[in-house]
């Protein structure tokens, strides 16, 4: 009998299609009505899928390139669960979600990442949290043995509201398990390829190598991405599992909207709610629906390559780096704008003088504005 090791060889290797519909808890409203970048998913997106790549041997390893990018990246949008964000995408959801609490410290500022990379997502839905934790565990056997550990790799527990009610009006909550998945390569670089597409927005377009590090997208996380998706597709198609249904969730890409971040660590499985029993869930399939993205015509490697550089690389010399730590600034000035505190061109807003005096007489007139706002309420 093949070990699941070895089947899940022969499945990457011969790419057969699998009669596996995938489930997702969500309305009755068809997935196209609700949510437009949604679509049934067929067996034919899965045996559309492009070969796993091999595992990279360099490291640091270099960002996809735009071929690269034209045979993984985008034709895996539309084929599998798994979406891709920036950085500074990701930061600024998490910064949405996190929870506002005035009276406490914040933490220390951790050494900021640099640039704009991608960000490989996903949240695959379980109906017992015993099988999601047993997910994991086979997911941490793949990052060892392709020496690739992900960002993220967490056990949560989803609120969902069944769409129908019961007779006496009453609206059932699951508590649907979750497994959540970042990855991203750190050791990774911008190739030349990439960088030539870079928009035409900086003063001084000094060249990227291999000695800048950039963590990004970049065929290592094609090939973890590819099998842990496999691996989640065998692993419903074998017997302890076969009377089980799953769901996915959609993760963000460039072009949607914004959606709730699971939590940030491992949940016990001990202290985490109860999921529904096998018993419980019989006759509940007719509000389950099936999905993907669909294509969009406007994702392309232009696009793509035009968000990674939109925000987070310098504006004077083009490196992944802050304008305030920019060596080159004072030497290559702005040909383009005014400055935001003297409303005048020539000169970097950070360099501005009228804008250091107004910093300056503000810290040192004696009385802050959180102390002058404090004086007027009392």
């Amino acid at each position: 009998m093949l070990t699941f090791t070895t089947r899940l060889a022969l499945r990457v290797l011969q790419r057969q299609s699998s009669s596996l519909e995938f489930l997702r808890y969500g309305s009755t409203t068809p997935p196209s009505a609700s949510k437009p970048w949604l679509t049934p998913q067929t067996t034919d997106h899965i045996a559309s899928l492009p070969p796993v790549p091999n595992r990279p041997l360099t490291r640091p390893t270099p960002w996809l390139t735009p071929e690269e990018m034209q045979q993984y990246l985008l034709p895996l949008h539309e084929r599998i669960p798994w979406g891709f964000i920036t950085l500074k995408q990701v930061k600024k959801n998490r910064a949405s979600k996190a929870p506002k609490r005035p009276n406490e410290e914040k933490p220390e500022p951790s050494q900021p990442t640099p640039g704009n990379g991608l960000l490989y997502s996903v949240s695959y839905p379980f109906r017992r949290s015993e099988t999601a934790l047993e997910f994991i565990e086979e997911v941490k056997k793949i990052a060892k043995d392709e020496r690739h550990d992900p960002n993220a790799l967490n056990f949560y527990i989803k609120y969902v509201k069944a769409p129908a009610a019961q007779p006496d009006g009453v609206k059932t909550i699951h508590q649907v398990p979750h497994v959540h998945i970042e990855v991203q390569t750190h050791q990774a670089y911008i190739p030349d390829e990439v960088a030539e597409l870079r928009p035409d927005r900086y003063v001084l377009r000094k060249p990227l190598g291999k000695d800048i590090i950039v963590p990004g997208l970049t065929l290592r996380d094609i090939r973890f991405v590819m099998i842990v998706d496999e691996l989640f597709r065998d692993w419903f198609n074998s017997s302890h599992t076969a009377t089980t249904s799953a769901s996915i969730s959609s993760p963000q890409t460039l072009t949607e909207k914004s959606s709730d971040p699971p939590p940030s660590t491992m949940t016990d499985a001990a202290t985490s709610p109860r999921a529904p029993s096998e018993s419980e869930d019989q006759g509940k399939e007719e509000w389950y629906t099936t999905f993907v993205n669909v294509p969009n015509p406007k994702l392309s490697v232009e696009s793509v390559i035009s968000a990674i550089f939109r925000h987070r690389f310098c504006p004077c010399c083009g490196h992944p780096h802050s304008l305030n730590e920019c060596p080159d600034r004072l030497e290559n000035l702005p040909t383009k704008g005014i400055c935001e505190h003297c409303k005048k061109p020539g000169h970097w807003s950070v360099d501005c003088t009228e804008g250091a005096e107004d910093e300056n007489a503000s810290s040192t007139s004696g009385v802050s504005e959180t102390e002058a706002s404090s004086a007027e309420r009392m």
